[in-house]
């Protein structure tokens, strides 16, 4: 990494304010807190930030970029809105868009999700002892039929994935991925509406 005051300001690991506020968002699993704990570490120095101007001293003006100091974050505020829209309450002259950071910083307070090991790193572990003679026959039972226990679990099924590909760091699923999902895994799926719902009630489908 760069020294301090020192960063390269033409590096493609500049992300842009909206990019970087989604990793955050993923990464701690709040939309709420995402935006106030980046504005601390902006603040304290530990993630740096570089803002994008037009340098009208030039004919004809020219893009240039500068970095900006602990002091730029003082009096403003960062709020995430559904669909990733960004509101802000910044003096005029700096708007959000306007902002990039530096991404090893953001990746040093929240490192990213580690990938997962190859197969054949992975370890196996010996069966559990069998109290009675293995069936190996084929399963030739009939799908599964539309139930109470399909209809009384399934949210608690489809929270329990939408953790797992959260802390996977898997893009969020639509209504109808989810519905599919349930009826991959418990031959059943909820009428698209309850899914909607549920991921309305999760904040994820927006």
């Amino acid at each position: 990494m760069s020294k301090r005051g020192k960063l390269p300001l033409d590096d493609p690991r500049w992300l842009p304010l909206s990019r970087a506020l989604e990793y955050c968002r993923r990464r701690i699993g709040s939309e709420f807190f995402a935006p106030l704990e980046m504005q601390q570490e902006f603040a304290a120095g530990r993630i740096r930030t570089a803002a994008r101007y037009l340098d009208q001293s030039t004919q004809p003006p020219t893009s240039k970029v500068a970095l900006l100091t602990t002091a730029s974050w003082k009096g403003r505020s960062l709020i995430w809105k559904r669909k990733g829209l960004l509101s802000d309450s910044f003096k005029k002259g700096l708007h959000p868009s306007m902002i990039y950071v530096w991404q090893p910083d953001l990746e040093k307070k929240w490192p990213p999700p580690s990938p997962p090991s190859p197969p054949h790193e992975r370890a196996i572990e010996p069966p559990e002892r069998a109290t009675k003679p293995l069936d190996l026959a084929p399963d030739v039972s009939p799908r599964r039929k539309p139930g109470k226990l399909p209809t009384k679990k399934w949210p608690t099924h489809v929270v329990r994935e939408l953790i797992r590909r959260a802390r996977a760091g898997e893009e969020t699923p639509t209504a109808p991925e989810m519905c599919q999902f349930c009826q991959d895994t418990l031959n059943w799926q909820p009428d698209i509406r309850q899914m909607q719902r549920l991921l309305r009630e999760l904040r994820l489908d927006q």
